[in-house]
């Protein structure tokens, strides 16, 4: 009984598992059916792996067009993105040894995945090197006593391999160097804009520019007044003033100009010789300016003092002697007469005889006597008048009458 009943459970077993089996997917063959493709395998290539890009491709076998390609770094960054082509900047990963994975699915299942190794190390970075003029200073004016301009540049993080180039706006090219020297007068008259630009291996690393003001002769003249001397009084009698100036710099272009305060603009030229007519009596300042175009460049000032002419005052005529005041005819008449100037100017004379016998005025310089014939009988009437030396006469003349007649009367 006991062997038979052994039997018996083990005919159950086996037909339990038989039975099982029959119902169970897991524990019979798969079927032949369109879901159950063959293995698929996923590659990787890569497109560029420089210092700057990442660039990989991916591709699986059998592919059916609606598999979904993710990439990942799978021990540092984590997903990385979608696409079976994959490009990357590689600063956007981190530094190390990265396993790159591409998994591909398909309506969400993992059909397979491929990895690779990429390092990634990223360049040292590009210490900043910053351009700086040293020297002149940004506004500084180059007088025309400063006979050289000397230019000295820097640039941070140097690496001495680098080329200075200096550069003006209106002078174009200056030179080369981190420091330069130049005569002044290379450069020109102006308000510059002076550029440094830096170079290494032809690449420009920087510039920085400043303005630099250029002048070849100085923008204010020592002026001074050689003649008149300053106080210097000038006579109504002389003819002719001679004004002198000097300036300490002159380039020819100047023009000098000369005014009296009493009578405005009196000439121009550094050497200016006027009528002393043209100045009127008085105290006068006189200033020299000196222009260049119409920018005033300097002036002097000194004083001096044009004598009034006196005021003339006319002479007097007296007549001292003459004929007797009634007489026979046929006789000489004699004249005398004196003249006095209050201005103690020269005198000269004019006389005239009026009656049947008449002269019409006679000039005379310095005789003052006369000797007249009167021949005919009646009454005449002798004139004379002092003259002064500017012209002006007596205004009243000086006369003396007398009556002649015949013998036989």
């Amino acid at each position: 009984m006991k062997i038979k009943s052994s039997l018996m459970f083990i005919f159950f077993v086996l037909f339990t598992l038989i039975a099982g089996c029959s119902y169970n997917d897991d524990c019979c063959p798969p079927k032949d059916d369109d879901n159950n493709k063959p293995n698929r395998v996923v590659t990787i290539s890569t497109i560029e792996d420089s210092d700057d890009v990442l660039s990989l491709n991916g591709k699986i076998s059998e592919p059916s067009g609606s598999e979904i390609f993710q990439w990942t770094s799978d021990n540092i960054d984590g997903d990385l993105g979608f696409g079976f082509d994959f490009k990357i900047d590689k600063t956007q990963l981190s530094e190390g040894t990265h396993k790159i994975t591409l998994s591909v699915y398909e309506n969400g299942t993992l059909l397979a995945s491929a990895s690779v190794s990429i390092s990634v190390k990223h360049p040292e970075p590009i210490p900043v090197r910053e351009v700086k003029i040293v020297s002149p200073l940004d506004g500084t004016n180059i007088t025309y006593d400063i006979t050289s301009i000397k230019f000295k540049g820097s640039v941070t993080n140097a690496l001495g391999t680098e080329v200075f180039k200096w550069m003006s706006n209106i002078n174009g090219e200056l030179g080369y160097g981190e420091e330069l020297e130049i005569n002044s007068a290379d450069i020109a008259e102006n308000v510059h804009t002076i550029t440094l630009l830096v170079y290494d291996n032809n690449v420009l690393i920087g510039s920085t520019s400043i303005s630099i003001v250029v002048n070849h002769v100085p923008s204010t003249r020592q002026v001074e007044i050689i003649s008149p001397t300053n106080g210097e009084s000038i006579s109504y009698k002389e003819s002719i003033v001679n004004f002198k100036g000097k300036i300490d710099i002159t380039i020819g272009d100047e023009t000098f100009k000369w005014n009296s305060n009493i009578d405005g603009e009196i000439g121009t030229g550094i050497d200016l010789q006027i009528s002393s007519s043209k100045l009127s009596a008085g105290n006068h300042q006189i200033t020299l300016l000196v222009y260049q175009g119409t920018t005033l460049l300097g002036s002097a000032s000194i004083c001096i003092v044009k004598e009034a002419e006196p005021v003339n005052r006319a002479p007097q005529t007296y007549i001292k002697t003459g004929p007797p005041t009634y007489f026979s005819g046929n006789h000489f008449v004699i004249f005398t007469w004196e003249g006095i100037d209050p201005d103690n100017d020269p005198i000269t004379y004019k006389y005239k005889l009026d009656g049947p016998v008449s002269t019409g005025w006679v000039y005379t310089s310095e005789t003052q006597n006369s000797k007249i014939c009167v021949n005919d009988s009646g009454l005449y009437t002798f004139s004379v008048v002092a003259i002064d030396s500017k012209g002006l006469e007596d205004s009243t003349a000086d006369v003396y009458q007398f009556e002649a007649h015949s013998c036989s009367s």
